[in-house]
């Protein structure tokens, strides 16, 4: 199954159509794998890596206009994720589209003597268990996601790190359990902070806390 659109992708069609709680849904069902490439070399990865899989995958995907993050195909692992930044006061643990806003807040951060990892967690359920354990071992994480932060991505990074006593602190990016405003994509994304400039204040936060 291949889910276009996700998150608040539609904007101005308003909540009818953002589709914000799926991750949160969909973690409950079992045997079902659930994966969220970032951009369109992702999605094709993920397709051509994992089409004879024998079980349910659903590849949450955007609406097309996603900001390139791969210039070709790679190995799109179940249970697998890509470092793409490695810095060593606190990493971004990114899905979908908060990926390249993971990489935009490394070179904001970058210019204030901030370094952070950033990683595609593009395999939700299963995680990569030993990308988060590495992101506790370097400090805070920050968990992005285009979603309801309520059962969602980072709600399972939050799992991972309490059942295994990580002892790290976790700040969640992502949309607030509520219904979400009409309005360009682009303007949603900086009101709910679901950008570069977002990304790089949950990071400050945290480094603070």
């Amino acid at each position: 199954m291949v889910g276009t659109h996700s998150g608040i992708a539609m904007g101005f069609y308003g909540t009818s159509h953002h589709c914000c709680e799926d991750i949160g849904a969909l973690r409950a069902i079992p045997n079902l794998t659930l994966m969220a490439p970032c951009d369109g070399n992702a999605l094709s990865s993920a397709l051509r890596t994992n089409i004879k899989h024998p079980a349910p995958i659903y590849f949450r995907a955007g609406r097309g206009r996603e900001a390139v993050v791969y210039d070709k195909e790679f190995d799109f692992r179940i249970g697998g994720s890509n470092t793409l930044r490695e810095g060593r006061h606190a990493t971004v643990l990114a899905i979908g589209n908060l990926v390249k806003a993971g990489l935009d807040a490394h070179d904001i951060l970058k210019a204030e003597g901030i370094e952070i990892t950033v990683v595609d967690m593009y395999s939700i359920r299963p995680l990569d268990l030993e990308a988060v354990r590495a992101a506790a071992k370097r400090g805070p994480i920050v968990s992005a996601e285009e979603a309801n932060v309520t059962g969602g991505f980072g709600a399972a990074i939050a799992e991972v790190i309490a059942e295994e006593g990580l002892g790290t602190r976790l700040t969640k990016v992502g949309m607030p359990d509520a219904y979400s405003v009409l309005g360009p994509p682009t303007h949603l994304y900086r009101h709910y902070g679901l950008d570069g400039e977002g990304v790089a204040a949950a990071v400050r936060k945290a480094l603070k806390a």
